[in-house]
């Protein structure tokens, strides 16, 4: 018998000792990529609340400066909305000097525990104001 007859072939394939191995980097590899996405994945839930609170502040504040100065006191109480962006807004004037009406507006999303309530103030004067201060 020859002794370059006595090698073993070369074999094809993994074993399995290198299948474990793989798997075992894979899978630390898929955690950490699963973690990843979960952070992210709260990051854009908690963006988006955020940007629904600040479009209702907005939408507020232009419905606000568009009602009539003595027409203000309608829109006074507490509103809960639904949809799409559930919240409860509340709406109270106060008069800090004649012939002036302040709204004060709060906006709280109904998921309190991710989104905080939001507050914004509107003064409203009876006699239009000149922005260029000209008469």
């Amino acid at each position: 018998m020859n002794h370059s007859d006595s090698k073993l072939a070369p074999r094809d394939g993994f074993t399995l000792v290198e299948v474990v191995v793989a798997m075992m980097i894979l899978s630390v590899v898929m955690v950490s990529l699963a973690g990843l996405t979960f952070q992210t994945a709260q990051r854009a839930i908690s963006s988006q609340g955020i940007d629904q609170r600040q479009a209702v502040m907005m939408q507020q504040a232009n419905m606000l400066a568009a009602v009539p100065y003595d027409s203000l006191g309608n829109y006074t109480g507490c509103t809960t909305v639904t949809t799409p962006f559930a919240y409860t807004r509340c709406v109270t004037m106060t008069t800090p000097v004649t012939d002036v009406r302040r709204m004060t507006v709060i906006v709280t999303p109904t998921m309190n525990n991710k989104w905080a309530p939001d507050t914004m103030q509107v003064e409203k004067s009876k006699k239009p104001v000149n922005p260029l201060n000209m008469t």
